[in-house]
């Protein structure tokens, strides 16, 4: 089964196929338009990530197309494609950097790996604490609405019933973890905890995100960052962590 190219093999079709069938129709002399394997991973990068080549394909036809408007209308001879004049003949780029943080990010933030259906992607799982309620030993717990509750957590970002699923279960098995490494700690259980996953208009749905948004919770909770790695699996409310699909899209994204 292909489930896509990978970068290298993306730029081999398009220095080997697609830019001498597209030149070729469009009439373009090899030695008129020069354009490097650097604009080609730019092009492969931010404007065509999905896992085919058809609309690489399209991008490199519209490259082509000026270019030989150019050719006949302003009688250039030489044209040079750059990264920087790639937005010039494409457009603005379709994707961005995917990287939030340059550094180590901050305690409760995490990276994750997912898999769409352009691929894979890399996302953040993000938590930070909204409210913190002190409870004596031995005083009942007081019913509130949820944001007034120890142990609240809401949750953000467009995630699907799936994903919100995974989201408790990572709750419930941190505070199990938590007890295991610090008894003394009861943050998850007192604290108002808000965690989101950017990016907020894009809809999110999956069991794979579970251990990164345990690792999330724990991270916030111990008030340690993670170092900046990418991680993915399905985990259980025993900690179990079950088999990953996708793997080799998602290796992809983490290279990116």
């Amino acid at each position: 089964l292909l489930t896509g190219y990978v970068f290298e093999e993306k730029i081999a079709i398009a220095s080997q196929y697609l830019i001498p069938q597209t030149r070729e129709q469009c009439g373009v002399a090899e030695d008129t338009l020069s354009m490097d394997k650097e604009v080609l991973g730019e092009l492969i990068t931010n404007y065509a990530r999905e896992a085919g080549v058809r609309n690489l394909l399209k991008f490199v036809e519209k490259i082509y197309r000026k270019a030989a408007l150019k050719i006949v209308r302003d009688k250039e001879e030489q044209i040079t494609v750059t990264k920087k004049t790639l937005p010039e003949l494409v457009g603005q780029p379709v994707f961005h950097s995917e990287r939030l943080y340059d550094h180590t990010p901050p305690p409760g933030v995490v990276m994750g790996l997912a898999w769409t259906a352009m691929g894979g992607t890399t996302l953040y799982v993000e938590a930070a604490e909204r409210t913190r309620v002190r409870v004596e030993e031995g005083e009942e717990r007081k019913k509130k609405d949820h944001e007034g509750e120890r142990g609240y957590m809401k949750v953000t970002g467009q995630l699907g019933s799936v994903m919100g699923e995974s989201a408790e279960i990572a709750m419930t098995y941190s505070r199990s973890l938590l007890r295991q490494l610090d008894g003394s700690n009861n943050f998850l259980e007192s604290a108002g905890i808000h965690l989101h996953v950017p990016e907020g208009s894009t809809p999110k749905d999956g069991p794979s995100a579970g251990v990164t948004m345990c690792t999330g919770l724990v991270s916030l909770a111990l008030n340690a960052p993670v170092n900046p790695v990418a991680m993915t699996g399905e985990i259980t409310v025993t900690g179990k962590v079950l088999r990953v699909g996708g793997l080799k899209e998602k290796t992809i994204a983490a290279r990116r």
